[in-house]
C-alpha cells in the first residue's frame, strides 16, 4: 500500500529546508527512492492537500491543529498524540480526497467469493453491475465504468460458446469515466513492487486501445456483469526504516538531523457511490457474457485524471 502524504513531508524538508536531495547515513537506498520519486502537489487538485514543516513549538503545533481542524476535520482525531517540542524539525502533511461515482452502483446481494494469492477464499460484501437487472437503471450503469483492457483464457467463439460467462484472468477497470479523480480497479498479476505494477498497467491499456474492435471491448455490454468488494481501510505505517540515530542527515543544510518518528495513517473506503460511440455497423456475436468480478488479488489506484501519478495505490491480497 502506497499513500502520497509521505512523500509530500519528504519534499517539503528537500525542496525548503535541505535544497537538495537529501543524504541519509545508512539509509540512502530508501532516500534515493524518496529523492526521485516524481509525485508532487502538482499530482493533487487544489483544496486536496495540505503540507508544513516547522520547528514544532507551541504555537506551530497549535497552528497546525487548528488549520487541519478547519480544513480536514476528519483528519484531526489523528493528530491526538502529536505535541510540540522546544527543538528539531517536523514536516507534515494530509491529503483527503473525495470521487464520487456519477450513478451509485447497484449493491450486490450475494456473498462474492474472493480468493488470496495463499488460496484461501472468503466470502465478500461487494457492488457493480448485476446480471439480473433493473430496467433503465442497470443500462445506464453499463455506460459508467471503461473498460481500458480484458483478456480471458481464451476469447475464441467455438470454445466460450454455450457458457454461463467469460471468466476473465485479467483486466483493467476505470470504474466511472466521468469522475475525477480516476479510480482504477486491476485484476493483474502481482509483481515486484506497486512502481511494475502501474506500468504493466500502462502497457497493457496502450496495446489494448490499438485494436481494431477497441471500441467494442472497451464498453460494457447487455449481459457483463461486474462485482467489486466493499473496501473500508485504517492502517498505520512507521517507517522505521527511516528512524534512529544511526541515519541522520549528511547534508550541509540540515546535517546532523535524524528521524525520530516516521508515520503514517491511511484510510480508504470504496463503496458503491464513490469512485459512445456511434457506427452504422452491427455485429452480434453469439458468445457468452464478460464477467467482471474482482475474485483474486488486485490493486487499486487513485488519481487526478491530469495526471499520470496516483496519491493512492493499494495491492489487495488477502482479506486481513
Amino acid at each position: 500500500i502506497w499513500c502520497g502524504s509521505f512523500q509530500l513531508a519528504w519534499n517539503l524538508v528537500r525542496d525548503t529546508i535541505v535544497k537538495e536531495p537529501i543524504r541519509l547515513s545508512n539509509a540512502q537506498t530508501i532516500a534515493d527512492q524518496l529523492n526521485a520519486s516524481p509525485f508532487t502537489t502538482n499530482d493533487l487538485a487544489s483544496g486536496t492537500y495540505y503540507a508544513t514543516a516547522g520547528v514544532p513549538s507551541n504555537d506551530f503545533v497549535k497552528s497546525l491543529k487548528n488549520d487541519i481542524r478547519d480544513r480536514f476535520p476528519r483528519l484531526s482525531s489523528s493528530l491526538d498524540n502529536l505535541h510540540a517540542a522546544s527543538d528539531g524539525l517536523l514536516a507534515f502533511a494530509a491529503i483527503e480526497v473525495t470521487s464520487k461515482f456519477t450513478m451509485p452502483y447497484l449493491q450486490n446481494p450475494t456473498p462474492l467469493e474472493f480468493t488470496d494469492s495463499s488460496g484461501r477464499t472468503t466470502n465478500l460484501s461487494s457492488f457493480g453491475v448485476l446480471s439480473k437487472f433493473d430496467g433503465r437503471s442497470s443500462i445506464e450503469l453499463r455506460k459508467q465504468p471503461a473498460i481500458l483492457y480484458s483478456h480471458a483464457p481464451s476469447d475464441d467463439p467455438e470454445t466460450t460458446y454455450g457458457r454461463d460467462a467469460f471468466e476473465l484472468d485479467e483486466f483493467i477497470l476505470d470504474l466511472c469515466k466521468n469522475a475525477d479523480p480516476q479510480i482504477l480497479i486491476a485484476m493483474v498479476p502481482r509483481k515486484e513492487s506497486l512502481a511494475a505494477i502501474l506500468k504493466h498497467i500502462d502497457e497493457r491499456t496502450a496495446a489494448f486501445r490499438k485494436l481494431e474492435d477497441y471500441q467494442y471491448k472497451s464498453t460494457m455490454q447487455g449481459l457483463d456483469t461486474l462485482m467489486v468488494p466493499d473496501m473500508n481501510w485504517q492502517i498505520s505505517h512507521r517507517f522505521k526504516e527511516l528512524e534512529g540515530q544511526d541515519k541522520r542527515v549528511e547534508n550541509t543544510n540540515g546535517k546532523g538531523l535524524w528521524l525520530q518518528e516516521a508515520l503514517q495513517d491511511i484510510s480508504f473506503t470504496l463503496d458503491r457511490s464513490g469512485a459512445r460511440v456511434s457506427s452504422t455497423s452491427w455485429a452480434r456475436y453469439a458468445a457468452a457474457p464478460r464477467r467482471f468480478a474482482v475474485t483474486k488479488p488486485f490493486l487499486i489506484a487513485v488519481r487526478e485524471r491530469k495526471s499520470q501519478n496516483p496519491f493512492f495505490v493499494m495491492w489487495v491480497d488477502n482479506t486481513e
